[in-house]
């Protein structure tokens, strides 16, 4: 799957922003969810940033199937590592499943205009018989509807604090 979002800021900004601790908490109370939190964020000499944010999904807004396999509150810790200026690996873990989400996020500058473009792409496996489609499908829509709520929140908030 592949999901692509601009923005009207440079890149530089862009990466300043989304590796913010003040932002990520505030994007994480406000569309996060239910004991969202941000677990971690760490910076090393070389400049990479690592970001664990971890969300809880009520077993009750899922589908009856996935209530039986995946018996109460879905528990999903994410890790972005931003290796340089244009991105890095993502991968996700859901808590005592199977469940196999791995990716790389890339930053890269839009060719005509100015501003920023951040593609995720990602690989969702879930090893489960008779239901890794089914599963696989709900995971990477939940997915979309939250990176496309994550957006809107991160272009508010850069509109909101231009320099």
């Amino acid at each position: 799957m592949e999901l692509r979002h601009t923005y009207a800021e440079a890149p530089e900004r862009v990466r300043e922003v989304l590796t913010d601790p003040e932002f990520l908490r505030a994007k994480l109370d406000k569309v996060g969810g239910q004991g969202a939190e941000l677990v971690s964020r760490e910076q090393d000499e070389s400049g990479a940033v690592t970001v664990v944010q971890r969300q809880t999904v009520p077993s009750d807004r899922l589908p009856t199937y996935a209530q039986s396999l995946m018996p109460g509150d879905v528990v999903i810790e994410r890790t972005e590592t931003w290796t340089g200026p244009g991105g890095g690996p993502v991968k996700a873990v859901i808590k005592g499943t199977p469940a196999k989400i791995t990716g790389t996020m890339a930053l890269m500058p839009r060719p005509h205009g100015g501003g920023a473009t951040v593609t995720l792409r990602i690989d969702t496996k879930v090893p489960i018989p008779l239901f890794s489609v089914a599963v696989e499908k709900l995971i990477n829509e939940n997915i979309t509807r939250l990176m496309e709520r994550e957006h809107e929140f991160a272009t508010d908030w850069l509109r909101d604090r231009e320099e």
